[in-house]
């Protein structure tokens, strides 16, 4: 039977000893043989510099053997650079040798005891050992003894931290192997197999020793999204300006290129909801227009953008902004969202001119558009012609648009709104007849074209059940106009309207 360590026996016998099993099978057994380039008994550090980036460039090629070489050649020279086994540690990992990174650390370890960084990677490779290669795991406990991997994978990351108090990334680590462990007993124990054991004594000084960065962790590690901090600026200029090797395929380059975008483009995220949050107007425009700058289709961008713009009240950013996105794109969508935007809130005497330029651009393709732009395309138009003083033809411009509709749904509603509201002075009595039909009241039909349109919206709202919202909207439309020109109306219509709000 395999003898029982506890943690401490278990890192002073298997990973500190040197263990026949793993130096026969070493892919570092040839290091003391290794010839060095040219004959030398050495290198310079301009020849070691030259062969880790041509190590570097195997490895990205994929050329394994002859990075492994170079590899071995520099840890031979130079045992205590920690550098030269990560670049070896990718070369196996990358042709899934995890025993083989393992005992590579071991290694580094054996000769760099105190070393905080050898320390690190070996803890990090045994508990990729112990969570995700069941057959290794098995072989190294064999060895070593029956001591829970993962316990000694955590008591080696403690000494690595007493090692170096300073090092954040050892704490975030070291939170890691405990959360992973968790994890992993979890699905385990849905499998209805045994868990892997981890005593509560090591939970408490891991826990203990963690709680210093523990919001930094919970932020950044356990939903596994970046850490963020508030100095978005400065994250963005290193995130552009961090050095990085150069790209062997235009593949390779593209993904490179799309991978700092999006990292750029979490931070420039986060510096728009921070100043949103803050309601700093400029700050909300310089993030946003970079985000686009970015991304020109961020939906999610454009919509908080406009979203805060007529909140607070920002129309000239809100038409500049609509402006910038029909100049990038000049889609259909985009020129109808500009044109509305113009017609809604430029007060300038050339604003009426460029939206019916862009109607005009918009119309011959606008009935193969979604119902939404179809409907704001008809109710711009109507606008327009309004402004133009001309109601008779808005009308006919929203009775062509809610014919469209079959005076069905939502958008026919707010077309019928706003043929409603064309009705001023005398006619205002043909505005408030038409929205009490709209809200369900009883009123003769009359000889207007309107009336069979709503009569399909009502019919199709008793079909099913109405919202509140549905319910509301023409009361309180009725309730605005009756305010000037009916007070007993006003009243009765405000009752139902605060009925319906507390019902």
């Amino acid at each position: 039977m395999a003898k029982n360590y506890d943690r401490r026996e278990f890192l002073r016998y298997s990973l500190f000893g040197i263990g026949s099993f793993f130096i026969a099978s070493s892919p570092l057994k040839i290091f003391a043989a290794s010839p060095t380039p040219n004959g030398k008994k050495g290198l310079t550090t301009f020849e070691a510099k030259q062969l880790s980036v041509q190590a570097k460039e195997f490895f990205y090629k994929k050329l394994y053997p002859e990075a492994t070489a170079i590899y071995q050649q520099l840890i031979a020279y130079n045992p205590k650079f920690i550098a030269y086994y990560d670049g070896y540690a990718k070369v196996l990992s990358a042709q899934q040798k995890t025993m083989e990174v393992a005992e590579l650390y071991r290694q580094g370890l054996q000769k760099n005891a105190k070393s905080s960084l050898f320390m690190h990677r070996l803890s990090l490779r045994i508990t990729d050992i112990a969570l995700g290669n069941q057959k290794a795991e098995k072989v190294f406990r064999a060895k070593y003894g029956e001591t829970p991997l993962v316990e000694a994978a955590a008591t080696l990351m403690l000494q690595a931290i007493n090692s170096n108090k300073k090092n954040k990334g050892l704490y975030l680590n070291l939170r890691d192997n405990l959360n992973a462990v968790d994890k992993h007993n979890k699905q385990l124990e849905k499998k209805g197999k045994a868990q892997i054991a981890f005593s509560e004594s090591l939970r408490t000084d891991i826990m203990t020793t963690t709680a210093v960065h523990e919001q930094r962790w919970t932020e950044s590690r356990k939903s596994r999204k970046p850490y963020i901090s508030e100095n978005v600026d400065t994250d963005v200029e290193k995130i552009k300006n961090k050095h990085r090797r150069d790209k062997h395929s235009d593949k390779e380059k593209k993904q490179s290129d799309e991978s700092i975008k999006k990292v750029k483009k979490i931070h420039l995220k986060h510096g728009l909801n921070l100043n949103l949050a803050t309601k700093n107007l400029n700050k909300i425009e310089k993030y946003g227009m970079l985000i686009l700058e970015e991304s020109i289709n961020d939906t999610d961008t454009i919509g908080k953008l406009r979203k805060h713009y007529r909140k607070n009240d920002a129309s000239e950013r809100l038409i500049e902004l609509d402006r910038y996105l029909y100049l990038k794109n000049d889609s259909l969508a985009n020129a109808l969202a500009l044109a509305s935007t113009l017609c809604k809130h430029s007060n300038s005497r050339s604003a009426i001119s460029e939206t019916k330029e862009l109607l005009t651009k918009i119309s011959p393709l606008i009935l193969n558009q979604p119902a939404v732009c179809i409907g704001t395309y008809y109710f711009t138009l109507a606008a327009v012609n309004m402004s133009e003083k001309e109601p008779t033809l808005a009308r006919a411009t929203l009775l062509e648009g809610i014919d469209k509709f079959d005076g069905r749904g939502g958008i026919s509603y707010s077309l019928m709104e706003r043929y409603a509201i064309t009705f001023t002075g005398k006619d205002t009595t043909i505005s408030i007849q038409i929205l009490q039909a709209l809200s369900g009241k009883k009123v003769n039909p009359t000889e207007n074209p309107i009336w069979k349109y709503i009569q399909n919206y009502r019919q199709t709202l008793t079909e099913k059940e109405p919202s509140i919202n549905e319910q509301l909207k023409p009361l309180l439309a009725l309730a605005k106009i009756q305010k000037k020109t009916d007070a007993a109306g006003y009243t009765i219509t405000t009752g139902e309207i605060e009925k319906l709000k507390n019902s």
